[in-house]
């Protein structure tokens, strides 16, 4: 085959290939193609071209008019950090480097693997999904339009209840995988910055209630008290204001007088000065 003698330009520009060399590019096996080509031959172009091989005629198809007749792949992916498709939404296996709208059935014909093996051999994640983002979007569309009572039993809490711990499981064993860890990282530092930003909305919310201007106003004014006080006076907790009082570089008031016995200022009253008991507990 890789020696039959073809024709590679044409007036419009495109390329006449086999039905064979065009299911890698349409991400289909060859087997499925024909499949498709014969059971659907309305959405199909026919061929553009006949080869005479031998005895043999070779049929050759328009690969742009192929392809404009594939199922369109979707612009916007779907659980980016968890699929394991190409830029262009199809899967290639890594066991022999074919491409696949759905690998689960190539991997079963071709290589006698579960997806769970496969996931396994080539540490992806549980959640990576086998399947191209758009035949993902059309099997969920085809089970919203479709009559599915008879899965009725599959949806009772008992049976949802097996599946999230089967669930729960896998991603247990997969979490501690390198590629695993390096697709999450993204995502978990995006989320710890969502989950800061929020927290700091809501504190800021508490001193704005307290009537200051905003948490940096409302513990810069309760510098000269103790945390539990400036706390209780803000209505935050008494760590969160020791904390941002260390991120805006301001001391406690204990800190302050001992550093000011320390340096010899007589101005402080004795009474504002630490014991040698709180100085030990400082």
């Amino acid at each position: 085959m890789d020696d039959l003698p073809r024709l590679v330009a044409r007036q419009s520009g495109s390329r006449l290939v086999t039905r064979r060399e065009a299911a890698d590019d349409l991400g289909y096996s060859a087997a499925s193609l024909a499949t498709l080509i014969s059971r659907y031959p309305q959405r199909w172009p026919r061929p553009a071209a006949m080869l005479r091989v031998g005895r043999v005629w070779q049929m050759l198809w328009d690969l742009d008019e192929l392809q404009s007749a594939v199922p369109p792949l979707r612009e916007s992916r779907i659980g980016r950090g968890s699929t394991v498709s190409e830029s262009d939404g199809i899967i290639r296996c890594l066991e022999c480097g074919l491409r696949f709208r759905n690998l689960g059935r190539h991997l079963n014909a071709a290589h006698d693997m579960t997806a769970a093996e496969y996931r396994s051999a080539h540490q992806l994640p549980a959640t990576a999904a086998l399947m191209a983002d758009a035949q993902r979007a059309q099997g969920h569309d085809r089970m919203m339009d479709a009559d599915i009572a008879h899965l009725a039993k599959f949806r009772t809490p008992e049976h949802l209840n097996q599946m999230r711990a089967a669930a729960i499981e896998s991603i247990r064993v997969t979490e501690d995988y390198a590629a695993v860890r390096a697709a999450r990282a993204a995502g978990r530092r995006y989320a710890v910055q969502v989950m800061h930003g929020k927290r700091m909305l809501a504190i800021d919310d508490k001193a704005r209630q307290a009537g200051y201007e905003g948490i940096d106003d409302a513990i810069r004014a309760t510098q000269a008290l103790a945390g539990t006080a400036a706390a209780a006076k803000i209505g935050i907790g008494h760590t969160t204001v020791l904390r941002r009082r260390a991120q805006l570089g301001i001391a406690s008031p204990r800190r302050r007088a001992r550093r000011s016995v320390e340096s010899g200022n007589s101005s402080i009253p004795p009474t504002a000065r630490p014991s040698q008991h709180q100085t030990n507990r400082d």
